[in-house]
């Protein structure tokens, strides 16, 4: 501690050269507590997937339509618990340029997982009132919605008997869900949108199949796609697991993707930290041998540019650690994923800290140990 005096000074020998290495240090573990929470939040969305879940639709695609009676030779089948249709609107609140992911089921049917949280009076409320709808509270504050409001729902799919595309609907209830289906949606009654529509009665986009043991999620999908395997359509069944898989699958590795890009950014760093480091060392080579002359050992100098470079590393990876951490619950309501940076990425980032800090200061360490005094003091 007696020399951390001799250190500071050292590190702010060229203060405008300090402030814009801290910068470049605190932006680059900025990214990386950014992309750590990232691949997280990708990860957790994964794992809060309702695994009691399958989806049916179409053979052909989720854009053909499935024929309702279908629920009924489903539920028949062994494992399944009930099934419920699946109808989107596509609508919108007031404007097009206002989206609203608006679905109808059958509530009784639907079954809702662990991963839903709804009063249970409020459920109550939705399961007797036919044009009763629930919103998530994502989309219940987008728009200012309260329970008892009655709003206007303009389908870009569905029209109603009087020729129009307005489904009036009354708000019984709000609802959180960590299902990537159901945050921030609405859904309404089955009946109320099949009843009403002017077509396609009795067609559904796709069957949500509640089982009763996640271990019999595969089983039960090729036991429901056999089961419609000679008819027209035929169908496709995936657990919600499986459909979350092959999106996250469809935009690449997010692990791989994440990494490489957080190699690039630290091996970047390791460059411009390190030439930095090694011209601050050319420069204070008469520094050094006044210490010398004065007595300094050898390992006290290879102490001071170490512990230089270590300091600054991380006195620039805190702040931006810590940045990151309050930027993400940001970003991870903006992108709808549960993105959290976790201990581990903060004492992964502080390790990776010390790293570079060691890595950058040891070659000028090493060659102001290795200086002999009376070089430095004349100028060679």
């Amino acid at each position: 501690m007696k020399y951390l005096w001799l250190l500071w000074a050292g590190l702010w020998r060229k203060p405008v050269r300090t402030c814009l290495l801290l910068l470049s240090v605190a932006n680059a573990f900025l990214l990386f507590g950014l992309l750590e929470g990232f691949a997280g939040g990708v990860a957790a969305a994964q794992s809060r997937v309702d695994a009691t879940l399958l989806v049916t639709g179409n053979r052909m695609g989720l854009a053909q339509p499935l024929p309702v009676a279908y629920a009924e030779r489903i539920r028949s089948l062994p494992g399944v618990v009930k099934v419920s249709p699946l109808v989107s609107l596509q609508g919108s609140y007031q404007d097009p340029s206002n989206p609203v992911r608006a679905f109808a089921i059958d509530s009784v049917q639907m079954g809702f997982g662990p991963t839903f949280h709804i009063a249970p009076a409020q459920l109550a409320r939705f399961n007797a009132t036919r044009s009763g709808a629930i919103v998530s509270e994502e989309l219940a504050r987008t728009y200012g919605w309260a329970v008892g409001d009655r709003v206007p729902i303009n389908s870009r799919l569905w029209t109603n008997r009087d020729g129009t595309a307005i489904w009036p609907v009354d708000i019984v209830g709000t609802y959180r869900s960590e299902n990537a289906l159901l945050v921030g949606a609405m859904l309404l009654q089955y009946d109320y949108l099949d009843a009403g529509r002017s077509r396609g009665r009795g067609m559904v986009n796709s069957l949500l199949v509640r089982i009763g043991d996640p271990a019999d999620a595969d089983r039960v999908a090729v036991g429901i796609d056999a089961a419609f395997a000679n008819a027209a359509p035929e169908t496709k069944t995936s657990s919600q697991q499986q459909i979350a898989r092959d999106t996250v699958k469809s935009i690449g590795d997010v692990g791989v993707i994440v990494r490489g890009v957080t190699a690039a950014v630290f091996f970047a760093l390791l460059l411009s930290v390190g030439a930095v480091m090694l011209q601050a060392g050319r420069e204070r080579r008469t520094e050094i041998g006044v210490l010398k002359a004065l007595g300094f050992k050898r390992h006290v100098i290879l102490g001071l540019f170490l512990g230089e470079a270590v300091l600054t590393c991380g006195l620039a990876a805190a702040p931006g650690l810590l940045l990151a951490s309050v930027l993400l619950p940001i970003v991870g309501r903006a992108m709808k994923l549960p993105m959290v940076q976790g201990e581990s990425a903060l004492a992964i980032g502080m390790l990776l800290a010390l790293a570079i800090g060691l890595a950058t200061g040891l070659p000028p360490a090493a060659a102001a140990v290795r200086l002999r005094a009376v070089t430095a003091l004349s100028g060679r």
